[in-house]
């Protein structure tokens, strides 16, 4: 290897190893969280400005390298109905996470010269109140390709299924959770960054349901 060629795999090096939060997160789920919150609308329950510590392994040319943990936040939306019968089928509700990285995040993807992520996000949540079989659920969340902005975070829009329900025999309302959530992104541009997985824990302490609940009547 030439005298170049190490100078530059050694600052490749540092720019990973100095504490840049490179990792994006997606939702996952996301997600993760924006300029804007999220807004309510009929046939919609929302949740917004959620926080996540997340951890990342970046997989790069010279091995897998960890890093975290990153402080993200994220608005989560779902399609539900407002109310439904009892023994009703519910559909799967489609989910959005919008999440937000900071900007030295960004920064460090930056100077690795990646240009573009995409992929996908596992996103749990629990069901819970009048519906058959409360209990934990996965979506199953595509983040379709992202720029990397010229500056500042970086904003993915993750989408995709949740679970199909079925209400209750009685009456009263079902409440939805959101949970933790992880990731695999694949990456355009640069030479040392492949890939990063993604793991983003909820913050304890949060009002986590999406709002409003299906009533059950």
């Amino acid at each position: 290897m030439s005298q170049t060629e190490t100078s530059k795999t050694q600052v490749s090096r540092r720019t990973l190893a100095k504490g840049a939060a490179w990792s994006v997160p997606v939702i996952a789920t996301a997600a993760a969280a924006p300029a804007a919150s999220a807004s309510v609308v009929p046939g919609q329950s929302a949740v917004s400005d959620l926080a996540y510590t997340c951890n990342a392994v970046a997989h790069t040319s010279f091995g897998d390298v960890p890093q975290g943990p990153f402080a993200w936040t994220a608005d989560i939306t779902a399609t539900t109905p407002t109310s439904v019968a009892p023994g009703d089928s519910i559909p799967a509700p489609t989910i959005t996470a919008n999440v937000t990285t900071d900007t030295s995040s960004a920064d460090t993807l930056r100077q690795l010269g990646v240009t573009r992520v995409t992929g996908t996000s596992a996103a749990s949540y629990a069901v819970a109140g009048d519906v058959v079989g409360a209990g934990a659920r996965t979506g199953s969340l595509s983040v379709p390709p992202t720029d990397v902005p010229a500056s500042g975070p970086i904003v993915t829009v993750a989408s995709g299924p949740g679970v199909e329900e079925t209400a209750g025999s009685g009456t009263g309302a079902i409440t939805s959770t959101v949970g933790n959530f992880t990731v695999e992104l694949t990456t355009t541009g640069g030479t040392i960054v492949q890939g990063l997985s993604v793991t983003c824990t909820l913050d304890t302490g949060q009002a986590a349901d999406l709002v409003p609940s299906i009533q059950v009547k």
